[in-house]
Formats: C-alpha cells, structure tokens, sequence
C-alpha cells in the first residue's frame, strides 16, 4: 500500500492516511499528499467541518477523491476519501521524506518549522533556542489536547536526569555560548547547580556553576528534552531523527517514532562528538500546545536603540557567515569555505560575553530581552553549533593515538587558517567598530593599528595551537579603540 491510515482516536471522525515511509519516488508521485478516510455516512458538510476544525484550517482547499485501488489500507466500499494536504502547514507536506543537502538541520528545527515558529533556511536549532520558543509562545498540554495538531512532544530517556517531573518543574542546564554537561551537582550551600565549563572546547580543566535562584521571578525556561516532533491528527508524528545528513524528515506513527528514540538520544547527547550509543528502555513524553498569545512579558533589560541595532548587526553579521559554509559538502569545500579560526573564537567569546554580561549568566533573562535581538541571539548561538556539525562531517578526526602527529596537525590547521581571510576579518571589525560607535572615517586606521597587534601575537598563537589562550582580540579591540 502507498498510504497507511490510522484507525480514529476515539472521537474523531476521520482517519489521517499519510504515505508510507518507502515511497520515495514511483508511478503516483503522491508523496506530499495527504487523506482524510471518513464513513460514508451522514452530512458531508458536517464531515468536511469537523475536519477543518482538527486541522484548525478554515480556508484550506479540501478536495474529495475516488479511492484507487491498492493505494490505500482501507475497505473499498463505504469510505469516503478527501485530500487534506493543503490543510497542512505546508513544511510538512513539502519536506517529507526529504533529507537535507549540508548536516545540521534536526529534530528542534523541524518541530519549530511545522509550527512556524521559525521560517527561512533549514538549520540547526539548539537546546536553548527550543526552550525559549517553548516558554514564551506553547504551554504544557495533556488529555485530547495533547493530540491536536501543532502540539510539540518532547522525549525524554527515563534515565536522563533533566526530565520534567511536572511542568510546573523544569530543569533549566544551559550555559550561553559553552560547551555543556549534564552532570548534576549540588553547590556548598546544597543547592540544585550545573556544571558548566568555561571554554566551549571539550575541556575538563575547570568549571564554573550556575545555582537556581528560588526567588526568581523569572519562570524557568522549559527544558528541551531530547528529542522533539510535531504531532498530526490519528497519532501521527512529522520529526527528523538528527542533525546528520542521512536522517530524513518524516512523518510516520508515534509507536514507530518511539523505536528510534535511543538513536535520536545517542545523536543528542555529545553535540557532534562520537559518544556511546545509549541503551535506554524506557521515554517519558510531554507535551506543549501553542498558546493563544505569547506569554507575558517580563521587565525589559534597559537597552538603548544604537546598543540594541549594534547587537543585531553582530548577530547578523556572525550568522550570515556561518550560514554561508553550510553549502560544504567535501572534505575540500569545508577546506576552502571554513571561516577564519580567529572569528570562530571570536564568535564564541562574543556569545559567552553576552551570556555573562546581558544575561547576567541566567538564561531565563533572555525573557526579558527585546523579542528581536533574543531571536537573533539564538539563532547565531544555533549556527555556530550547526557549523561544528558540518566541520565534524567534512574534516578528518585527528590522529588521537599519535601525539606528535596531532600536534603537528593542528599546527598545520592553524598556520593555514587562523588568518587566512584578512577582507573577512576587516569587515568583522568594521561591524565591531560600528557597534562601538566609531565613525566609519576612522575605522581604516583603526583596523590597521589593530592588525599591527594581532600581527604581534600570531606567530605564539599559531605555534600554541589551541593549547594556550589564544587571541586577546576584544582586549587588544579595546586598546584600540580607546
């Protein structure tokens, strides 16, 4: 059969018939078409009605069509078949059983595009830009709600220490703009804390910790789980299993989703590291239905117009960069297109900045921050993890066993790439410089004093090779600026 349709939930009148995973290209090309299976009984009005109103679509095209034989897993008599694919928010008719040319777009992505919470190029989406978007705009859901479509679900491994245990009783484990665990500790006075290193390599040299403050007026951001899809009517869920380039959007049964979730988990659980593949046995689900309004809004952290528009140009500027070498699809193009590695820190150091400075290192203030520059934020802090991604598919894992020649590898990387794009690198400073407000008369002179710095301190950085602190370069921006 071409099309799988569910038996009704119990009370709904219709059966959602979706295409079966293996049909990818054939003589029906009905891939992105969805059915609505209906008794053949009573008003046909009331049938199409009832079935706009579990597709809260009351303007989408709604059209009835004669069952063909051998498509579909239903009785040939006494059925009627309507196409209710433009019911659908049209990301999910359009990228099912699609996969993605470049790594990085995943399941986070793919629930927040069918709800439409995000729009433009498919990317990664991360923890905390999933909470966010969560805590501001859904709400926890359960009973027939939690069936509606549109409604987010969220696994999580029974094991993993971060599950909600209620909604009203969130975990919140993010740093902003650093490598994270999920390693739970308690703090000297005996609080809940997390540990969180300093530096978004994968270091265990030191840790700094984020307690929970119970007076918080804040709402904890809700956590993200992991792994997250768009529910369906019938019991239908559109996910992609991860950030991988092999791993399709799909829309399949939730059972079915649920025999895939140790794999989805495993692909979470070290960014694009290579862990252990967990062997859970058991998930828990929760669900959030979008809520009729954005929740309500918190006080504002002052921010003055020039401040906010110099943040956004920073952001825009980084995610417009990082955006561009996702197109990599070789060994040789990541090679050429990879982004200067002194921006990359630079990138990093701007993101943990903001974190402790803005932020004041608690990610729930992102509540409190204009709704454009926290968007914007997020989806620089999702990129620069999407552009790990495609380095971690396109470049060949170092040579562990073989100190010397890991050495000699990463001295390598860095001669040819700490600075090898100087137009890239001035027009970084340039949008710093700006932000900053110096006036653009000054900012020749300024960039070439600049370089005389950094030209200073590269010969010990690249011979370093990411073992030591690496480029001052907002201190010595600084300087140069004062």
């Amino acid at each position: 059969m071409d099309f799988f349709c569910r038996s009704k939930p119990e009370g709904d009148r219709f059966a959602l018939c979706v295409p079966n995973r293996d049909l990818t290209k054939g003589p029906n090309n009905l891939t992105n078409s969805f059915y609505a299976a209906v008794p053949a009984e009573g008003s046909v009005l009331a049938i199409l009605s009832d079935i706009r109103s579990r597709f809260n679509n009351a303007t989408g095209e709604i059209a009835q069509i004669d069952q063909r034989p051998g498509l579909f897993n239903l009785p040939q008599q006494g059925v009627l078949l309507f196409d209710v694919t433009n019911l659908l928010p049209e990301f999910i008719f359009k990228k099912n059983f699609k996969e993605e040319d470049y790594p990085g777009p995943n399941c986070f992505y793919s629930a927040l595009a069918s709800s439409g919470i995000i729009t433009g190029d498919p990317r990664y989406v991360d923890d905390l830009e999933l909470s966010y978007y969560l805590t501001l705009y859904f709400e926890p859901a359960s009973g027939t709600d939690a069936l509606k479509l549109g409604t987010i679900v969220l696994f999580n491994s029974i094991s993993y220490r971060f599950a909600p245990k209620s909604p009203s009783e969130t975990y919140t484990k993010y740093t902003l703009g650093t490598q994270r665990t999920r390693k739970f500790c308690r703090d000297t006075q005996g609080g809940d804390c997390y540990q969180l290193p300093l530096s978004h390599e994968h270091s265990k040299k030191s840790s700094r910790f984020y307690t929970r403050n119970p007076a918080q007026t804040l709402p904890p951001l809700y956590d993200a789980g992991e792994h997250a899809a768009f529910t369906l009517p019938s019991g239908f869920l559109m996910h992609k299993l991860s950030w991988r380039l092999d791993d399709r959007y799909e829309v399949v049964a939730f059972e079915e989703a649920t025999k895939n979730l140790d794999y989805a988990a495993w692909s979470h659980a070290d960014r694009f590291g290579r862990p252990d593949a967990p062997t859970y046995q058991k998930y828990s689900a929760v669900y959030f239905i979008k809520s009729a309004s954005p929740h309500k809004t918190y006080e504002p952290i002052p921010m003055s117009e020039s401040v906010k528009q110099g943040l956004l140009n920073i952001f825009s500027f980084y995610s417009n960069a990082l955006e561009s070498v996702r197109t990599a699809n070789s060994d040789e193009n990541f090679d050429h297109a990879r982004l200067n590695l002194l921006s990359i820190d630079n990138a990093w150091q701007f993101l943990r900045d903001f974190g402790d400075k803005t932020l004041k290192s608690t990610p729930s203030n992102m509540l409190r921050l204009d709704k454009d520059v926290a968007a914007a934020y997020l989806k620089f802090h999702s990129l620069i993890w999407q552009y790990e991604a495609v380095k971690e598919t396109f470049t060949k894992p170092d040579n562990e066993g073989n100190i010397n020649e890991s050495i000699r590898k990463r001295k390598e990387l860095y001669k040819k790439h700490y600075l090898k794009d100087i137009d890239f690198l001035r027009a970084e400073t340039y949008t710093h410089f700006a932000a900053r407000g110096v006036p653009p008369e000054e900012m020749p002179a300024l960039f070439d004093r600049l370089m005389a710095r950094i030209k200073e301190q590269l010969p010990i950085v690249i011979d370093a090779a990411g073992s030591g602190e690496g480029m001052q370069f907002y201190k010595l921006l600084d300087e140069t600026c004062r």
